[in-house]
């Protein structure tokens, strides 16, 4: 129940920002808190972490590339 409230707010977030990819992961990780399918949950935690961790990537680039 924490996980799937906690995945609805951040793709709230995201969707906010345009943060697609991490919106779509949390909507994967909301929908699979909804089940009892702990590996589909297991799956979607990853790929939000990968999405997460591609946006810090980005983030980092832009920053660096501006000063």
């Amino acid at each position: 129940e924490v996980i799937g409230a906690a995945a609805h707010t951040l793709k709230g977030s995201a969707t906010g920002i345009g943060a697609w990819p991490i919106a779509r992961a949390a909507a994967d990780v909301e929908a699979a808190a909804e089940t009892s399918d702990h590996r589909r949950l297991q799956t979607a935690l990853a790929s939000l972490n990968a999405a997460i961790a591609n946006a810090a990537a980005e983030i980092s680039e832009t920053l660096r590339a501006a000063n």
